[in-house]
């Protein structure tokens, strides 16, 4: 009972806070513009508009106090929207119910002779091997919904969430395929949209389209080649903290700092921004091909986690980089045999690796995909 009361005059109180906050913030943006007026004459503009000059009035009354509001009134619509969102879209089981009704339109579908495609925020197929082992890159009942809809006959869902390129397929005990086709964000790298063609009831024509140019200051770069640079910045900057700011990059990775790691992961971080690919293979015993021994691991890896998230991942076996990978991972093998897969599947490493540099699979970007009755 005691906490019941103590809680209620601190939830008063910051429910009070957030109300009057925002309207503090816009009573300040009156003080503040291109051209700067006395705090003096902004107060008598607010409290006796006619008692002050027409450009005193016009500025506050027309110029800052409407944008301020219009400000005040996307932010809310944001906040609003954002948590409705997160409503929907947050990664929570369905239930037992939920699953009937899917069962019952997919049903009814099929009785009408219609084709049934489903969208879900998150993937229901790992985009990419690796993200199989992120507890949050995929529906938490995905192999439920997989065969609620194919064996029902609806082959065919577009996913997002991770923001990559790619299109998988699976096929469930009772022998009906199931596609899912995840598309990058339109502000990021890769930034792509869909076109989905129906040819017939059983052949869905999918072509990825780049998202035009827009007006931006893209430092005089494509729209691609820009969005593609500042998703190499982000991956640059684990490396950048590793050898410069310990701590961010911990935090980064969730490891708690020490003293010890203080020093210790600058001293590596130091070394890896030198290393040569070629250098690492040596470390594990093992050689890189010489188109590529010279290239720096780092960046050499941010190519191979960008083509992760791009899709079609060039580092397939022949490649340089390929060659050069799969002889790393055979190297690692004996001693990780297996990977724990978020949802409790185990997953044999080499061959997730394999998969997850490179694309032997599906075209993640232009595909014919032939669905299953």
């Amino acid at each position: 009972m005691k906490r019941t009361e103590a809680a209620t005059p601190m939830r008063a109180a910051l429910i009070a806070a957030l109300v009057l906050l925002p309207v503090l913030f816009v009573l300040l943006s009156l003080f503040f513009g291109r051209y700067p007026l006395p705090v003096r004459d902004v107060l008598t503009a607010i409290i006796r508009p006619g008692s002050v000059p027409l450009a005193t009035r016009v500025a506050v009354w027309q110029l800052r106090l409407p944008r301020a509001l219009a400000a005040a009134f996307v932010g809310a619509s944001l906040a609003v929207s954002g948590a409705a969102f997160q409503s929907v879209f947050r990664n929570a089981p369905y239930d037992d119910a939920f699953f009937a009704w899917i069962e019952t339109q997919a049903k009814k579908a099929q009785e009408d002779g219609q084709m049934m495609i489903a969208m879900e925020h998150y993937p229901v197929l790992p985009g990419q091997p690796i993200f199989a082992l992120i507890g949050d890159a995929r529906e938490e009942q995905a192999q439920r919904l997989i065969e609620t809809l194919a064996d029902n006959g609806v082959h065919l869902i577009f996913t997002g969430h991770m923001h990559n390129q790619s299109i998988n397929v699976v096929e469930t005990a009772k022998g009906n395929k199931f596609y899912d086709v995840c598309t990058g964000s339109i502000v990021a790298t890769p930034a792509y949209m869909r076109r989905v063609t129906i040819e017939d009831g059983k052949t869905v024509k999918i072509e990825s389209i780049p998202v035009p140019d827009f007006d931006w200051d893209k430092k005089g770069l494509s729209c691609e080649a820009y969005l593609k640079n500042q998703f190499d910045k982000m991956l640059r900057s684990f490396a950048f903290a590793m050898e410069n700011d310990p701590r961010r990059f911990m935090g980064k990775l969730g490891i708690k700092p020490t003293p010890m790691l203080d020093k210790v992961i600058p001293f590596f971080g130091r070394r890896l921004s030198k290393m040569t690919l070629g250098t690492v293979a040596r470390l594990l015993c093992t050689r890189a091909d010489p188109e590529v021994k010279k290239v720096l691991f780092v960046d050499f890896a941010v190519d191979m986690v960008r083509s992760v998230f791009e899709g079609n991942q060039p580092f397939t076996e022949g490649t340089p980089g390929g060659n050069t990978l799969l002889r790393i991972f055979k190297r690692l093998r004996p001693f990780v045999k297996t990977l724990k897969g978020a949802q409790g599947e185990t997953l044999d490493f080499y061959e997730t690796m394999k998969h997850t540099v490179g694309n032997y699979g599906i075209d993640d970007y232009n595909a014919i995909l032939e669905l299953s009755e």
